[in-house]
């Protein structure tokens, strides 16, 4: 199907990759142990999170910004300069990412660190984050069984690449 100079053909197909991204992301997460909470919960009409599981190691809910891109390596070239992160409180008594001990470098799946040359958070702005960490607060309340638990914001980037994709997943990225 051409879908040249078609719009919406071009806005399905980028969602058609989005999709397939989210399911790549979502089986590393239940590979790794996580167990799958929701996918593309909407906070009404202010903000949508592609990925909720529950991580029963950490005990600990993950939401999980997923961006993905058909580029080739040389796209990604070295890391950008990291931004400063929002200071973020879903609520009382949870500590800010920003406040715990960094990971172990053993923690992140060989493909995050054999791959990553970029920071996946990067491609989330600033107000994505104050979307995400809105859209996680009004999960949390109406989802009050995880009202207790830590939370995490995850960025994971997939990448197509001739047809083979990549993922990595930023933990604690913002």
């Amino acid at each position: 199907m051409d879908n040249s100079g078609d719009k919406t053909g071009k806005k399905t197909d980028a969602l058609t990759l989005g999709a397939i991204g989210e399911n790549i992301t979502l089986c590393r997460y239940v590979d790794e142990g996580c167990r799958p909470v929701a996918r593309n919960w909407r906070a009404g009409r202010v903000a949508e999170i592609d990925i909720i599981v529950f991580d029963e190691k950490e005990d600990t809910l993950v939401i999980c910004e997923v961006k993905t891109r058909t580029a080739s390596r040389s796209h990604r070239g070295g890391a950008p300069e990291r931004r400063q992160a929002p200071q973020q409180i879903i609520a009382p008594g949870r500590m800010p990412a920003s406040d715990r001990a960094p990971a172990a470098a053993g923690d992140q799946a060989p493909e995050a660190t054999r791959a990553a040359t970029f920071e996946a958070s990067d491609s989330v702005d600033r107000r994505k984050q104050a979307k995400n960490i809105l859209a996680a607060r009004r999960f949390l309340e109406k989802h009050p069984e995880y009202a207790e638990k830590n939370v995490r914001f995850d960025v994971a980037e997939v990448y197509n690449i001739g047809g083979a994709y990549e993922v990595s997943i930023t933990k604690d990225a913002f």
